[in-house]
């Protein structure tokens, strides 16, 4: 919406703006959770609702594009309408609550229903996969039955890759087929079979050697990767600061421009009076009179304060 020139104002108000402007992620709602703070992005039928990008991401209904050059709003929302208008066939195991619309456990059959923020929220497993496709991906939930054992395999899948790549761990070759559809070379056949010799199967094929112990990380890597995790907390807390003197100075700027219009009133006013002296001098009687009607009417609670005070010490000096 920036790239369209939508002002962020009109976007999402600012918190600062006063009442009637919560601004921020909790000035509006996802419509496929009950969470509230969070990244959001907008559909794309016109309705201006709302959803959150890991929401739109595992939904399998709904698509977001990952390209820049692409649309920032969310499609598919067409194909939930019938899950939003009856949450409660759907309810989150999490949370107990039928609002939005949850997805189930991509674990075979497994059918525990979640919002993906309300499984993460309490550990469960999000996995984001390589698709078939260049540039494609696989988002996949699951349940707190099958999280550890998923983790545990992308985990290890990982690690193997990470060997592969560094010639660590030989790729294993793929048997060939003979052209009569014989099994594969060294695997043994009735055809292999001598009466005049004693039998001896092949031997078996080279097991593929297990992962190495884990390497510990290098002291100086360690360092360094706390020397970058403290200039990110310096840089939050300089960006925190220049947050703060902005809304100061934007406050300062709002009340200058008050006194302006309130010099702008007063000598407007004082122009009206002397072009009609007779009139400017009988509002500024009426105005003297309820000032000194005023100041009468506070005279004698102040009085009252007063010997009320004297009593007080009085008391406290017997």
């Amino acid at each position: 919406m920036k790239r369209q020139g939508v002002s962020q104002a009109d976007i999402r108000p600012p918190r600062w703006m006063g009442v009637g402007h919560t601004g921020g992620s909790r000035s509006v709602q996802c419509t496929l959770c009950p969470m509230h703070c969070g990244a959001f992005k907008q559909f794309n039928d016109g309705s201006k609702r709302w959803v959150h990008v890991v929401c739109a991401l595992w939904h399998p209904d709904t698509r977001m594009p990952l390209d820049v050059n692409e649309s920032e709003v969310v499609s598919g929302v067409e194909k939930l309408e019938g899950r939003l208008a009856a949450p409660t066939q759907h309810v989150c195991q999490v949370c107990r609550r039928a609002q939005g619309a949850t997805i189930k456990c991509s674990f075979g059959h497994c059918a525990t229903t979640f919002h993906p923020l309300c499984g993460r929220a309490h550990g469960w497993y999000l996995a984001i996969r390589a698709g078939s496709k260049s540039g494609s991906y696989q988002y996949k939930a699951y349940c707190a039955a099958h999280s550890d054992a998923q983790r545990q395999k992308d985990r290890e899948a990982a690690e193997r890759a990470a060997l592969l790549a560094q010639g660590l761990v030989p790729v294993p070759e793929a048997p060939k087929a003979s052209r009569r559809g014989r099994p594969p070379v060294g695997a043994f056949s009735m055809d292999d079979y001598d009466d005049s010799a004693d039998f001896q199967p092949p031997p078996p094929a080279a097991a593929v050697p297990a992962l190495p112990p884990r390497v510990e990380i290098d002291a100086a890597i360690l360092q360094a990767i706390a020397l970058k995790e403290q200039k990110i907390w310096l840089l939050q807390g300089v960006r925190l600061e220049l947050e703060t003197l902005r809304m100061l100075a934007d406050q300062v700027r709002r009340r200058e421009k008050v006194k302006v219009q309130y010099a702008r009133a007063a000598a407007e006013v004082h122009e009206a009076r002397l072009e009609d002296p007779s009139a400017g001098l009988e509002q500024l009687a009426e105005e003297m009179l309820e000032n000194a009607a005023v100041a009468a009417a506070a005279v004698p609670d102040t009085a009252g304060a007063a010997a009320a005070a004297v009593g007080d010490d009085s008391a406290a000096d017997l």
